[in-house]
């Protein structure tokens, strides 16, 4: 007759899987992964892409009077361009990188050898933390990487512009693994910089608020006064926490603030540029004109302009 094995008991059975888990914790060890600090600094930030754009075979061509909300950033596979800001000349080629910062003007000239060029436009959230992100990755201005993108790279960017085109599943998330493997790439040549915590982290819950306030009154005309009873804090104390964590002043951050909703509400069709200004407290001539002034776009061609996209995608 068989004698049956004795099933162990509940202490037997946790001392096992503790002996176990040393024993795998003793082999695997060596293997361990540390977080390091690049990595641990890009898991503090939502990355969103809005557009990503291909332009093949493109020459001779004049953009004038180019702006946005986005970061941007211009790879460039083959052939040659220059981007004009202000007084500064860029001449990208093969393998260049150009990073554009938020809100700056910029004309584009493609030379006579066909280009074939991709451009990523993605905004760092959470927003208040924006310009410390582009300031640790020393993006305050304009910045080229020259001879950044191998030809492995160019074949994951190109196969990224394909699968968004068929909208294959994943897509976006294959997209957004190849833009993080770029900012990993254009970190380890651009050391992080060093800055102040305990300062920052002032000027960033003040800033915080400051962005919940605007939110909740968004259908409202909003002073500076007010956010300074608001926050309790003198006009001057304000501006410094604007201008070091947003790097813009007080009412720079309101208007761009409310544009920014207004880009938002323009997508949709069912909405009047009337309506829309109301909706972000402002009258609509002052609106159509802060919105010009920022975009160099009126409203309506802002919204056309969105028209045309989507039929050419």
């Amino acid at each position: 007759m068989l004698r049956q094995s004795r099933k162990p008991s509940m202490l037997e059975t946790q001392k096992m899987i503790k002996e176990e888990a040393m024993d795998t914790s003793k082999r695997l060890n060596q293997f361990r992964i540390q977080k390091d600090p690049i990595s641990a600094y890009l898991d503090q930030f939502r990355l969103d892409i809005d557009y990503f754009t291909n332009w093949p075979n493109q020459s001779g061509k004049t953009l004038k009077n180019i702006i946005g909300t986005h970061i941007k950033i211009i790879l460039v596979e083959r052939g040659n361009c220059e981007i004009m800001i202000q007084d500064t000349k860029y001449k990208l080629s093969g393998g260049d990188c150009l990073i554009i910062p938020p809100y700056t003007i910029y004309n584009a000239v493609t030379g006579n050898e066909p280009i074939n060029s991709y451009e990523i436009f993605f905004n760092v959230y959470p927003i208040t933390r924006e310009q410390e992100f582009l300031s640790r990755m020393k993006i305050e201005g304009t910045l080229v990487f020259t001879h950044l993108i191998t030809a492995i790279e160019w074949k994951s960017f190109s196969h990224c512009y394909t699968s968004l085109q068929s909208k294959q599943d994943g897509c976006y998330a294959q997209l957004k693994a190849s833009l993080t493997m770029l900012l990993i790439k254009i970190l380890r040549r651009q050391p992080l910089a060093i800055m102040d915590p305990q300062g920052r982290v002032k000027e960033q819950a003040v800033v915080d608020k400051l962005f919940l306030y605007l939110n909740e009154h968004l259908d409202e005309p909003v002073q500076v006064g007010q956010l300074c009873s608001y926050l309790a804090l003198s006009q001057s104390h304000l501006y410094r926490c604007c201008r070091n964590v947003m790097n813009c002043s007080t009412n720079q951050l309101i208007i761009r603030y409310k544009l920014s909703r207004a880009k938002q509400l323009l997508k949709d069709p069912e909405l009047s540029i009337q309506q829309i200004a109301a909706m972000i407290g402002y009258e609509p001539f002052y609106f159509s004109s802060q919105f010009k002034r920022n975009f160099l776009l009126s409203p309506s061609q802002y919204r056309e302009k969105l028209c045309v996209c989507r039929r050419d995608q």
